[in-house]
C-alpha cells in the first residue's frame, strides 16, 4: 500500500523529468577517433564505468584484464576525468543519461563512422567474474546478436517484463540497431531512466523490428529456484512471493540461482544497499571474482 502511494506521488515528477530532459551527446568530436579509429575490428567491448573515486576498483580491474588476456578488444568509458591516466586509457563521457545515455551516444558515433562489426556493451553495476562463466556470457552475447536480434543476459519481470541493461550485444550490419536506444533522454532521476529507458527497451525494439534474446529467462531462473538446487537463505520468504506470482528481480532475489545457472557476476548494490532487503547477502565481492 505504501509503495503504491509513493509511486503515485512520484509519477508526475518522473514524467516532468522526462519531458524537460534533452538528448545532448556524451562525447565531443575529438572522442570519435578514441572510440574507433577506423581499424578493421570485428568485435568491440565497451565497458561503461561509473565511479566517484579516482580509480577503477580491484573487481573491475580484474575483469577487464581477464577480458584483455582472452583476446577481447576492450575500451573503457568513464564519467571520471581523473581516470584519464589509468592504464586502461579510458574515454571520458559526461554521464548524461547514465549508462543508457552513453550506450545511445556510442551507437550514434559508430554508425556515423560506418562501423560494421559487433559491439558488446557492459557496465560496472555488476561485479563481473574473471573466469570461464564470463567468457561463456561474452560468447553468448556475440553469437546471438544479428541483423534482427539484440542479445542480452538477464530478463526480469520486476515491475514488468524487461531486459536488464548491464549487458547488450549489437550487430552493426543492421541499420535497425541505430535507433535501439533513441528513446533514451538525459533525465536527472535514476527512477526516470528506469521507467522511461530500461523498461521501454523491449517496446522500442519491437517498434524498430528488432528481437531481443536473453541468455537467462525469468522462467528459467524461477524454475531453478523451485528445483531447490541452491541454498537460498531467503527461500521461505521468496517462495511465498513466487506462489503469489509477484514479479521479482533475478539479480537480487535469485542471486544464488543465476550464478548456479552460469551468470558471471553479482550486482554490486546487493552488498552496498541491498535494495530487496534480503536477510542473506554475500559478504565479499571477492568470493565471486
Amino acid at each position: 500500500m505504501v509503495r503504491k502511494f509513493a509511486a503515485s506521488v512520484l509519477k508526475p515528477l518522473l514524467i516532468l523529468d522526462y519531458r524537460i530532459a534533452n538528448s545532448s551527446n556524451n562525447f565531443l568530436d575529438f572522442h570519435k577517433s578514441e572510440i574507433w579509429n577506423g581499424e578493421d575490428v570485428e568485435l568491440f567491448v565497451f565497458f561503461v564505468h561509473f565511479e566517484r573515486k579516482g580509480c577503477i576498483d580491484e573487481i573491475d580491474t580484474r575483469a577487464l584484464n581477464f577480458l584483455l588476456e582472452n583476446g577481447y578488444n576492450v575500451k573503457v568509458i568513464t564519467n571520471n576525468r581523473s581516470l584519464c591516466s589509468n592504464s586502461f586509457n579510458p574515454i571520458f563521457a559526461r554521464n548524461l543519461g547514465r549508462d543508457l545515455g552513453v550506450y545511445r551516444d556510442l551507437i550514434k558515433v559508430l554508425f556515423e563512422m560506418d562501423y560494421k562489426g559487433k559491439v558488446i556493451l557492459l557496465n560496472n553495476s555488476v561485479a563481473w567474474m574473471a573466469n570461464g562463466k564470463l567468457i561463456q556470457a561474452m560468447t553468448y552475447l556475440e553469437d546471438n546478436c544479428s541483423s534482427n536480434t539484440v542479445s542480452t543476459l538477464m530478463e526480469s519481470h520486476q515491475p514488468i517484463q524487461h531486459y536488464q541493461s548491464f549487458a547488450f550485444g549489437l550487430d552493426f550490419k543492421s541499420d535497425l540497431v541505430s535507433s535501439f536506444f533513441n528513446h533514451v533522454k538525459n533525465v536527472r532521476l535514476k527512477r526516470s531512466l528506469i521507467n522511461f529507458g530500461e523498461l521501454q527497451i523491449s517496446k522500442n525494439a519491437l517498434k524498430q523490428g528488432l528481437k531481443i534474446k536473453s541468455m537467462f529467462t525469468y522462467e528459467d531462473v524461477v524454475s531453478e529456484f523451485k528445483a531447490g538446487k541452491t541454498k537460498n537463505g531467503n527461500r521461505i520468504e521468496i517462495q511465498k512471493l513466487v506462489h503469489l506470482q509477484i514479479p521479482l528481480n533475478p539479480t537480487q532475489h535469485f542471486w544464488h540461482e543465476i550464478i548456479s545457472l552460469g551468470f558471471p557476476g553479482i550486482k554490486k548494490n546487493l552488498l552496498t544497499s541491498n535494495p530487496a532487503n534480503l536477510s542473506y547477502v554475500p559478504e565479499n565481492f571477492n568470493d565471486f571474482a
